[in-house]
């Protein structure tokens, strides 16, 4: 499961576990909970996300090939977040 959302949502750790979420891919801020999932932090601005493409694919990737969870966040959930989901 390929998930987008805001902060809120990444930093609930019940809905994390209950949708199965092991990779949390940060456009936002540092790991909430480091010691409990996999985590890619990048802070990037909208303008310079292009460059980050290859490598956040690669991490997407291996968290749904392995069958698990990933959550790809930014603050509101909205157009960092939605643009690494399209590149991928």
């Amino acid at each position: 499961m390929l998930s987008i959302c805001d902060y809120d949502a990444a930093t609930n750790k019940e809905l994390l576990d209950d949708c199965a979420i092991t990779h949390n891919l940060s456009l936002y801020r540092t790991p909430v909970f480091p010691n409990d999932y996999e985590y890619m932090c990048i802070n990037v601005e909208p303008a310079n996300i292009y460059q980050h493409f290859g490598k956040t694919n690669e991490f997407i990737d291996q968290g749904l090939k392995e069958g698990y969870g990933v959550f790809v966040h930014c603050a509101g959930g909205v157009s960092r977040s939605t643009t690494i989901v399209l590149a991928y």
